[in-house]
């Protein structure tokens, strides 16, 4: 994640809720993931992340 984050490169994150989305991450602050998805901006709470895959 941090190498995405870095190089503004897509990745997918799974969530607690066994949904996958796939978005670029923008900036992590504050325990939480701001992130760009082809819906608009989202932020989502590392406690809410369960796996990330390139």
């Amino acid at each position: 994640m941090e190498a995405a984050l870095r190089d503004s490169r897509e990745i997918q994150i799974r969530l607690r809720t066994k949904q996958w989305i796939t978005a670029v991450p923008i900036k992590a602050k504050s325990g939480k993931l701001f992130v760009d998805t082809d819906r608009g901006e989202r932020e989502i709470r590392f406690s809410d992340i369960v796996d990330v895959r390139d």
